[in-house]
């Protein structure tokens, strides 16, 4: 397969999106990867009262997140504390979940649930007490049906066989390791951890022996790699023969380099579909489409099905509200400081109709769909969805950057370039 970047046209197709929607940066967010809200949507004033709205809601995905990390990485917004945390902490931190945790029982229906997945920070950075705390905490209360995952840091000190059978025990069937880079000397500059590429990579085919489903994540735009090493971070990592893999980029890189980016993602495109992998979003390779690498719980996100986040920091995405707990230094379920007051968004049903078009282009909410099926579409908001969002879908289609049939919508090879562009276009934001 030859190259879908061509500099020419891709510079073309940029200088016509910008015509049509300029980017005032200043209306972009970059703090929170996960919170980065259209700023069509309106605030909702009451601090509490939004939960009454949304009583009894089935959550569908939960997402935990783990508040501690071993460094911190230049490039990462992720709220988190740094260092080791004491046992003290870890305990209190645990403590603080199981509170949380009974608070949300209360309020929400958790019958239906597909996914779970623990993120950080890192999850594995807990002492071993702690980190079989935590497993066992999740096992009492949850039961996905689909999918149980959990983030992991590569790190030999922190992912030991020991922690890879408890997850294995504990019901875990996915595991998506944080690798970023192959390249110890791009990690000195980032400020992450130091240690051989023979280490990591032996840490991932450990992985592969205790699960079925092992997703990589790698990262391009951080300080000091160049492209040259960032395509021997695609070869190593095609080397270890995982499920999937994932290309990320830093925040700073799609606010100010955009073209370096679109370079960038169709060199991991062109580089895996020539080794046989097949393309599920824009960012992520698979292995063998409709099989063991994808991801249960990004599906469900990119088809807005209700997710419930704790833990510090964590983002919950409820229709028609999206809100968010507090950080990490004020993290205390007993009291009414749970959720940040300031960070509850009520979605207009607008907002809802273009986040589900562009994350369906971004995210393919179908294993088998490159976007979405217009059944979808109308089962979901009960209206047609080129009386919704007609202009755009001729707009795009004109641009080359999807394709539109009687049943599907599809995002091209080259629209796959273009899905910062078009989530702009659509939600004036980047996220």
């Amino acid at each position: 397969m030859e190259d879908i970047f061509v500099e020419e046209r891709v510079k073309a197709v940029n200088e016509r999106f910008h015509a049509l929607q300029p980017i005032n940066q200043k209306n972009i967010d970059f703090t929170n990867p996960y919170y980065t809200q259209p700023r069509f949507s309106k605030k909702h004033d009451a601090k509490w009262s939004f939960l009454d709205d949304i009583q009894g809601t089935a959550i569908q995905h939960l997402y935990i997140h783990v508040p501690f990390c071993m460094t911190n990485c230049l490039y990462c917004h992720y709220p988190k504390t740094v260092g080791h945390a004491s046992a003290a902490t870890q305990s209190s931190f645990l403590d603080n979940l199981e509170r949380e945790i009974a608070f949300y029982h209360e309020k929400f229906d958790f019958s239906k649930l597909k996914t779970v997945h623990i993120g950080g920070g890192t999850p594995n950075i807990l002492d071993g007490p702690h980190f079989d705390r935590l497993f066992r905490l999740v096992g009492e209360h949850y039961r996905p049906t689909e999918e149980f995952a959990v983030e992991l840091y590569p790190a030999a000190s922190i992912l030991s066989e020991d922690r890879l059978a408890l997850m294995k025990d504990s019901g875990v069937d996915r595991v998506s390791i944080g690798i970023q880079t192959f390249d110890d000397s791009v990690n000195k500059q980032n400020r992450r951890l130091q240690q051989p590429a023979s280490v990591s990579k032996a840490l991932v085919h450990g992985a592969t022996r205790y699960f079925d489903n092992v997703s990589i994540d790698l990262l391009y735009g951080q300080k000091a790699q160049t492209f040259s090493l960032f395509l021997d971070d695609l070869a190593a990592a095609d080397e270890l023969d995982v499920n999937s893999i994932y290309l990320y980029q830093t925040r700073e890189l799609i606010k100010n380099r955009t073209i370096d980016l679109q370079r960038a993602l169709s060199a991991f495109l062109t580089f895996y579909r020539e080794r046989g992998y097949d393309v599920v979003s824009f960012d992520q390779v698979i292995r063998r489409r409709n099989s063991n690498g994808f991801c249960a719980h990004r599906s469900g996100r990119s088809k807005g099905e209700k997710l419930l986040g704790i833990g510090p920091g964590a983002v919950s995405e409820i229709d028609p509200y999206i809100f968010r707990t507090v950080a990490p230094s004020q993290y205390d379920p007993g009291t009414e400081n749970l959720i940040d007051p300031t960070s509850v968004v009520e979605k207009t049903q607008e907002v809802l109709k273009r986040e589900f078009f562009n994350r369906s282009l971004r995210h393919f909410n179908r294993c088998d769909v490159d976007g979405l099926l217009r059944s979808d579409y109308t089962e979901r908001f009960g209206s047609d969805i080129e009386d919704d969002l007609g202009a755009t879908i001729s707009l795009l289609a004109e641009e080359g950057l999807i394709t539109a049939s009687d049943d599907r919508i599809e995002i091209t090879d080259l629209g796959m370039l273009f899905t910062q562009q078009i989530n702009y276009l659509l939600l004036e934001h980047y996220k």
